[in-house]
């Protein structure tokens, strides 16, 4: 009786690779939690269903570090001072709804939405969702099926109209608009928000010009400060859905952008003060956020100590780091800065000591595999491109222990405890002979991939191992602006294509179904198995801990040997140089650089 979970995304065919995951999923002893059926009319009347406190945290498994020492102690830096970055790229989309790493982090240094994460916190603490806008963590109903969400009473925008309800419910409606999407991705392709009571419909019907589609279902007003959330079936990552750096609030009746093109109104500790389309972005100050701390939006000691950033755009990664040993830069927004032997060669570099970070990324970068055209509808085909790999290589390509270890699991390992990484070794002779038993041998692919260097290397040697055991392989190279949407349209001329993907919850469930799931908004191989998703739904109703998380890290062991929907390459690590003069730098999957509790000083 439990709601069906509605997605979004292209299905492409149903069942790829079912029936031998089936069978070793069959094998797997998992502990069911009791499936509830929400109470009748629970949507129609907000006063019928007994709404809770929170429900208990999703904490992330701590990983075995590898010997990297990650997160310095934080000080209390000294007010003042603007941060000097840099990018490769330019902010693609202004509105908020990008879905690059990189224009997250700086939304999520200026804008505020209801929730957030403790810049302070770190390890399994720097993934709890803490109230930012919102004046509590949500009261949740018994069944999991209604979140009601109050927003601190007295915030303003920064033109002094007061922050309420409805611009919560617009902020939502526009947000997941599927119309007018950014190229890169965004809040509807994350899957994050597929939950939503009537969302698959509602997108859908929008996307195909569907003016008439009404409201977004599963948002509504209760009153002047209350929204509720109506969920299909329980999802207790909702919370980290909240909690986003897309999901800032801004006013009902702002237009997509503000003023000078940059993004707009919104509420939060710094604003946007010149925007130079392709060179420059500065962001200072907002006058009227002490008026909010004020009214209870978070503030300490040390945190938003900035008096703001200037951001250099266009800059290429080699001349980046050039700057960043030079001292005159502080802080490359981009991954991949410094890469390789480069990376390699600073992690070992004296001169460097205090400024280099290695971070677990909580990402595996793979190749995704299109599991609903040849040759990649073949099991054998997909496990013989796991066993050509050569990931201990691509590991020193990447840079060594500091940028990533050689991974070939589903999940990342800070998201499903103790999982075998090497499930499977290097083994170019077993790999052809799978493609000679499904008659691949010599099948023409294309590998797609983006235009970083450290993209560009990857895919070349990637390329060379599977030309090794007999496929012809052509590499296409795309902008990274436009990469994952040409991945998503189902009819891409593409059969691999090298992508790392990010945890935004610190939970293998929220993992799966975006990413694996049947019609998962990001689920770019179309890889389809009913069988994996309801044991996924079974597993993810366990209560948090030690038992769920066997269970979900058992279900990537149990696909990737039976059925290998991806080939994972690596468990990267975000390693990072920056100047002398940057205090307390601090990453983290989501938002990214955490420049909330950042300063500068100069060095000595």
């Amino acid at each position: 009786m439990g709601a069906e979970v509605r997605r979004t995304g292209t299905h492409g065919r149903r069942g790829a690779g079912r029936g031998a995951v089936a069978a070793v999923l069959a094998a797997i002893a998992l502990v069911l939690a009791p499936a509830g059926c929400a109470p009748a009319g629970a949507g129609d009347d907000a006063s019928a269903p007994v709404l809770t406190a929170q429900t208990t945290a999703i904490e992330p498994t701590t990983p075995p570090d590898g010997g990297i020492d990650s997160v310095v102690p934080l000080v209390d830096p000294t007010p003042g001072g603007t941060l000097r970055a840099a990018l490769a790229a330019d902010i693609d989309c202004w509105d908020g709804r990008s879905g690059a790493p990189a224009s997250r982090t700086v939304f999520a240094f200026a804008a505020r939405g209801l929730y957030g994460y403790a810049p302070t916190a770190s390890g399994a603490a720097a993934g709890r969702v803490v109230p930012a806008l919102a004046d509590d963590m949500p009261l949740i109903s018994e069944d999991g099926l209604l979140w009601q969400v109050r927003l601190r009473d007295g915030l303003r925008f920064p033109d002094g109209a007061a922050v309420d309800a409805d611009d919560v419910v617009a902020s939502f409606a526009r947000m997941l608009d599927p119309v007018g999407q950014c190229a890169s991705g965004g809040p509807p392709a994350s899957g994050a928000y597929a939950a939503l009571r009537g969302y698959g419909a509602w997108a859908a019907a929008r996307a195909a010009g569907g003016d008439d589609a009404g409201p977004l279902p599963g948002v509504r007003r209760v009153d002047r400060l209350t929204v509720e959330f109506a969920l299909d079936a329980p999802d207790p990552s909702f919370a980290h859905a909240l909690a986003l750096p897309w999901a800032f609030i801004r006013p009902a009746d702002a237009p997509p952008a503000g003023p000078e093109g940059g993004p707009p109104p919104f509420v939060g500790p710094y604003r946007v003060a010149l925007v130079e389309r392709g060179r420059r972005l500065v962001l200072e100050r907002e006058p009227g956020w002490p008026a909010n701390v004020a009214a209870g939006a978070p503030a300490a000691p040390g945190l938003d100590a900035l008096d703001g950033m200037a951001v250099t755009i266009g800059v290429p990664p080699t001349r980046q780091l050039a700057a960043l040993e030079a001292g005159a830069l502080d802080l490359s927004l981009d991954a991949g800065v410094p890469h390789g032997a480069e990376a390699a060669r600073i992690a070992d570099a004296a001169a460097y000591a205090g400024r280099v970070h290695s971070t677990p990324a909580a990402a595996v970068l793979h190749l995704a595999l299109r599991a609903d055209r040849p040759p990649f509808d073949r099991s054998e085909v997909r496990r013989a491109v796991n066993f050509a790999v050569d990931r201990a290589a691509l590991a020193r390509i990447a840079g060594g222990p500091p940028a990533g270890a050689p991974w070939s699991q589903l999940v990342p390992p800070e998201l499903a405890g103790d999982q075998p990484g090497d499930l499977y070794p290097h083994d170019p002779a077993r790999a052809r002979v799978l493609l000679r038993a499904a008659g691949a041998l010599g099948e023409a692919v294309v590998l797609a991939h983006g235009t970083a260097p450290a993209e560009r290397a990857l895919a070349r040697r990637v390329r060379r191992d599977l030309v090794r055991v007999g496929l012809d392989v052509r590499l296409r190279v795309l902008p990274s602006s436009s990469y994952p949407a040409f991945l998503r349209e189902p009819g891409a001329p593409w059969h691999l294509a090298l992508v790392d993907a990010t945890a935004y919850a610190p939970d293998a469930a929220a993992w799966y179904g975006p990413l694996l799931g049947c019609g998962g908004a990001a689920n770019v191989g179309r890889w389809c198995d009913e069988e994996f998703d309801e044991r996924v739904r079974e597993a993810s109703a366990l209560p948090a801990g030690a038992e769920r998380d066997a269970q979900l890290a058992a279900l990537s062991t149990a696909a990737m040997e039976a059925s290998a929907p991806w080939a994972p390459l690596l468990a990267p690590r975000r390693f990072a140089l920056v100047s002398g003069r940057l205090v307390n730098y601090r990453w983290a999957p989501v938002p990214g650089t955490v420049l909330g509790v950042a300063g500068v000083a100069e060095p000595g």
